[in-house]
């Protein structure tokens, strides 16, 4: 893991367990919009790795909501 780039310090197979408990999460809350999009990914060629990033509408989302 190329934890330079890295903001949690999680093994690759944590972060997957973690993004699939979340997306599971998602997908079974009430008024959940599977169009929606909470995460963004590219392949880093590289590097050979994933990034992932949240899209811009759900950083200004959590600032309205007073969470960061």
């Amino acid at each position: 893991m190329h934890s330079d780039h890295a903001i949690a310090e999680y093994e690759p197979a944590r972060f997957a367990g973690l993004m699939g408990a979340l997306g599971r999460r998602m997908a079974n809350t009430e008024g959940y919009d599977s169009d929606l999009l909470f995460f963004e990914s590219r392949w880093n060629a590289n590097e050979e790795i994933w990034e992932y990033r949240l899209p811009d509408t759900v950083c200004e989302a959590l600032v309205l909501e007073q969470l960061v």
